[in-house]
């Protein structure tokens, strides 16, 4: 049982909060990006086992939780159910998105 509250706390320690790339939310009717809306205040996108959290570029609250890498995914945007601005994991993709609005 010590083993494991040893774990959990040095994972915690590891942990490390990335913030995402706010961009423009693209409208409706561009087939390039996807869209995402989380449902609730307070639910995650995207839970994993790793040390990242991907967190809003504007207000930091947390969208991905326990990612392994910082990984570009290309077309997608996550909107804050925070303060409903868009995320992108990539500075790149930000250009394409700014020039989409």
């Amino acid at each position: 049982m010590e083993f494991a509250f040893e774990t959990e706390r040095v994972h915690k320690m590891r942990r490390r909060h990335v913030r995402l790339t706010v961009a423009a939310i693209p409208g409706a009717d561009d087939e390039r990006f996807c869209v995402f809306h989380t449902p609730l205040l307070g639910s995650l996108y995207l839970e994993g086992q790793g040390h990242l959290d991907d967190d809003c570029g504007r207000c930091g609250t947390t969208l991905m939780r326990g990612m392994r890498s910082i990984t570009g995914v290309s077309g997608v945007v996550f909107i804050c159910p925070s303060c409903h601005c868009g995320n992108i994991t990539s500075a790149v993709r930000r250009e394409a998105l700014d020039a989409a609005s």
